[in-house]
């Protein structure tokens, strides 16, 4: 499933069987069961059915998630098919937001020249302008 897992969905103070957690997420039985025997997910597994506690399993996708995270330096974006953090092709970028809230900035890969994309707050647009070109859509 390449869909992320909300980790505030297990109860704390409960536990879970195996399957309790799979129709819980979505997930295929063997997710669950690899989580347990390779990702090192706690559960008790000396009884059937093996259960897995609660607040465990909360603190296991929230490591999870925070692995995933990559944190980009100042006026990178992150290319999806390099699966990179890279600098717009030749500096340039475009601001293809419509609203006043956060900007929406896309450019091109200078690898692969591929539309990268990313959302940045307004406050922090300084660290691109001083580095790259920002043009607007109109459209």
């Amino acid at each position: 499933m390449g869909s992320r897992l909300n980790p505030r969905l297990p109860k704390t103070h409960r536990n879970y069987t195996i399957e309790q957690v799979v129709r819980l997420f979505g997930v295929h039985k063997n997710t669950v069961t690899r989580w347990i025997k390779v990702d090192g997910l706690p559960a008790m597994t000396s009884s059937r059915p093996h259960l897995i506690n609660g607040r465990e399993l909360r603190k296991f996708l929230e490591q999870k998630a925070k692995t995933r995270k990559i944190n980009l330096p100042d006026g990178h974006l992150y290319c999806l098919s390099c699966r990179a953090a890279k600098r717009p092709a030749g500096g340039m970028l475009e601001d293809i937001s419509h609203g006043l809230g956060a900007a929406n900035f896309q450019a091109i890969c200078p690898t692969c020249e591929n539309f990268m994309h990313r959302r940045v707050a307004r406050s922090e647009m300084l660290h691109f302008s001083a580095e790259s070109q920002i043009t607007q859509d109109t459209s």
